[in-house]
């Protein structure tokens, strides 16, 4: 048993009586329950939404396995800092949610004292509030609340590091192109309409390319066939909502 400020290491008592072999969502909640003990001073609970949908099936078991071990070593260790722990662990946990399940995410619910200000997070990373902007949009987490505090301390851990970035950035990409739907991206394709259209004085693609009647012979006609894209696939997108 591993002992921790006195008592027994409650997280290690759940991973050493999971039943690795049970179905993976199973197995994925008790290792999130492991994680609620381990980290309760500073996480409440772990949820997935309520649009979860796990596989049938995993494409890839030696991936599930390895995190699965990483997920282990890192919720048994003693030695690395709690918040450190913790960004490797949810790291980890995020990865493997993401591979066993098709549709959903997951919802940290943190203890309030975990949560720093926009202020200090900036301090912390030496940014501009823009920055930390620009950072949320990449996939910095900001918990949905109407109190002052809103980023959880590990961000600095993630956020100071190029390569933890570089995974938080791509973890995040797959979350939101999964989950996105069909509402995101008519959204998605309107924006990237406007953006043609500005650069051609708020024109519509049929007022710029009215009078064209062979693409090909264009000074650019890769534009042409870019944006007409765009346009048919917001029209299909559209007539299929209707």
């Amino acid at each position: 048993m591993i002992i921790e400020e006195g008592k027994i290491n409650s997280a290690a008592l759940i991973l050493d009586n999971i039943d690795y072999e049970k179905d993976p969502a199973f197995v994925f909640l008790m290792l999130a329950h492991a994680t609620e003990m381990k980290h309760h001073r500073s996480v409440r609970k772990i949820l997935h939404t309520e649009d979860t949908v796990f596989k049938q099936k995993i494409n890839s078991h030696d991936e599930y396995k390895k995190l699965i071990v990483s997920l282990s070593e890192v919720l048994r260790d003693t030695a690395m800092h709690p918040v450190e722990n913790l960004a490797v662990t949810k790291y980890f946990l995020d990865s493997l949610f993401l591979l066993i399940s098709d549709k959903g995410s997951l919802k940290y619910d943190y203890q309030h004292d975990y949560l720093y200000s926009s202020s200090l997070i900036c301090n912390g990373l030496k940014i501009s509030k823009a920055t930390l902007s620009r950072y949320v949009n990449l996939g910095l987490e900001v918990v949905e609340t109407n109190k002052h505090n809103r980023y959880p301390a590990h961000v600095t851990f993630y956020w100071k590091d190029s390569l933890w970035s570089s995974r938080i950035q791509a973890i995040f990409q797959a979350f939101k192109i999964r989950n996105r739907t069909r509402l995101d991206i008519i959204k998605e394709l309107e924006e990237e309409n406007r953006t043609y259209e500005k650069s051609h004085g708020n024109k519509s693609f049929y007022e710029v390319y009215a009078q064209v009647k062979n693409p090909d012979e264009l000074e650019d006609p890769e534009k042409y066939y870019d944006w007409k894209d765009i346009m048919d696939e917001l029209e299909e997108l559209t007539n299929e909502d209707q």
